[in-house]
């Protein structure tokens, strides 16, 4: 099978890939029906002509920022993301598409916690419905904040997200919200104008929706910012891999918590370890802001000397051979895609950057074959620990 990856529409073509750019998965497209749905609605609904600025939000690979770009070159667009795989790929297509777009493009790429100083100046808002409730949220919630009365805002997702629970937060951000009609298992979600809504505006004392999760057996508070996996809780997977790796000694050693999350697996390593140095890493720009919270709050020596912290595509740009230990619980989707493929680019950066006898930790679920990877990647691999539902497994690397 050969992966779809021109999308043609309303007199345009523009060449769109996912990031990364090889995939196990053929069928897996850079845009869904949802996209396509948003740029459908977009034409029909406004003249294009009349428009400045158009906000972008969570746009995976950039299909709506390219399709805006090649309908109405002179518009000037703002993209909002959560995931840096989501803004190399934005990027990446971006530059793909730089004959039909112009090179001199007016795309502008934003982490999720840059709303304060750009939601103002828009004139329409194009949302793909996130998949977390908390994460929704708390954009709307910024949308509601910092948006000018006149703007409009369509939303779209796959109608197995547009949940009743769904629609419940966009009528408490923007009542009167209308729903359409599903449309290639796609559905949108149209917002009045604040110009039309009674007392529009959040309270300007509004504040992020950040969990506390506190846990006898940590010793320590998680903080989790609204888009970071396993929010209310501790991660039944990292709980497991905490209690093997109790019998390890990782004292005066360099250490990298891949996937780091709420900063679950290095904080309380540190907090056990003198002088061991933690280098935390997540594709998430909330999951390193949660990371560096939950540390900061914790009883860890010499905090300013302990740590570093990255956004980042798994270990790009980390010194190879470099590494004493990889702590990792590997996710097992992007976005809504389930898929295997981003943590096998974990397991074989985590081998890239690892020094003679360096070892790396994973934990996942019993079903999927890490196992196989990790031996065929670093020629053995061992479960030192398991129950019904996990494994813990651990890969030396030779040389």
């Amino acid at each position: 099978m050969v992966t779809q990856t021109q999308l043609n529409k309303h007199d345009f073509s523009i060449n769109l890939q996912r990031f990364p750019t090889k995939s196990s998965d053929k069928s897996l497209r850079a845009w869904d029906a949802a996209d396509e749905y948003l740029i459908d609605q977009l034409v029909e609904s406004v003249n294009l002509a009349d428009i400045k600025t158009i906000i972008v939000i969570n746009d995976s690979f950039g299909a709506l920022c390219c399709a805006i770009q090649a309908l109405a070159p002179h518009i000037k667009i703002d993209t909002f993301t959560d995931s840096y795989m989501s803004k190399l790929g934005i990027q990446n297509n971006i530059n793909n598409n730089a004959p039909l777009t112009g090179k001199n493009t007016h795309i502008t790429v934003n982490s999720s916690l840059d709303f304060n100083s750009k939601l103002n100046k828009a004139d329409i808002v194009l949302l793909k419905v996130p998949r977390t409730l908390a994460y929704l949220d708390y954009l709307l919630a910024q949308l509601r904040l910092y948006l000018s009365n006149d703007t409009k805002i369509l939303a779209g997702g796959m109608v197995k997200l547009i949940t009743s629970s769904v629609v419940k937060l966009f009528e408490k951000h923007f009542p009167g919200t209308k729903t359409s009609l599903a449309k290639k298992k796609a559905r949108l979600l149209i917002s009045a104008s604040c110009d039309e809504i009674e007392n529009a505006g959040t309270s300007d004392n509004y504040k992020v929706n950040i969990s506390q999760v506190k846990d006898e057996e940590l010793g320590f508070t998680l903080y989790n910012w609204p888009n970071v996996f396993c929010r209310e809780q501790v991660d039944i997977g990292a709980r497991f891999l905490l209690k093997t790796l109790i019998n390890y000694d990782f004292a005066q050693k360099n250490i990298i918590d891949l996937g780091c999350g709420n900063g679950i697996l290095g904080v309380s390593v540190l907090q056990r370890s003198p002088n061991t140095h933690m280098v935390f890493v997540d594709e998430s720009f909330m999951a390193i802001a949660s990371a560096k919270q939950t540390l900061a709050q914790a009883a860890v020596d010499d905090v300013s000397n302990a740590a570093e912290f990255y956004v980042n595509h798994c270990l790009s740009n980390i010194t190879l051979k470099s590494v004493d230990a990889v702590l990792c619980n590997p996710p097992f989707h992007q976005q809504s895609t389930v898929t295997e493929d981003i943590a096998w680019q974990m397991f074989k950066d985590a081998y890239k950057v690892l020094k003679p006898r360096g070892q790396f930790f994973v934990v996942g679920n019993r079903h999927l074959d890490h196992h196989i990877k990790l031996k065929k990647l670093f020629g053995n691999c061992k479960a030192i620990a398991s129950n019904a539902k996990f494994v813990v497994l651990l890969a030396s690397k030779s040389i």
